[in-house]
């Protein structure tokens, strides 16, 4: 069941067939390619939550040429570990969250 889509227009889903997990269909590909992003819905909403206020608290506390190139890693190491206790498997390496995050 899609609930949404990534920002180039890739389905995020839940799948029915496997424990209603959160995923995402690569478009590119044909839809071939679906990588996991969370264990759950509940899990995946907390891990949207805490993302926009990883961006919140970087915007309030840095200026505006500090955010030039990206957030720094110690806003991004610090989501990362609350993230490992909220879905410990939606922080696998080379998983959606700390590639999607790693672009911000």
């Amino acid at each position: 069941m899609v609930i949404g889509s990534d920002g180039a227009g890739s389905p995020i889903a839940i799948d029915t067939l496997n424990e209603c997990q959160i995923v995402h269909l690569d478009h590119d590909d044909w839809f071939n390619t679906i990588t996991f992003i969370n264990s759950s819905i509940l899990q995946f909403a907390v891990f949207l939550l805490l993302t926009k206020e990883m961006i919140k608290k970087a915007h309030s506390e840095l200026t505006e040429n500090e955010l030039e190139e990206e957030i720094p890693h110690s806003y991004k190491n610090e989501v990362f570990d609350v993230m490992g206790k909220v879905d410990p498997s939606a922080m696998a390496d080379g998983g959606f969250w700390k590639s999607e995050i790693g672009t911000l």
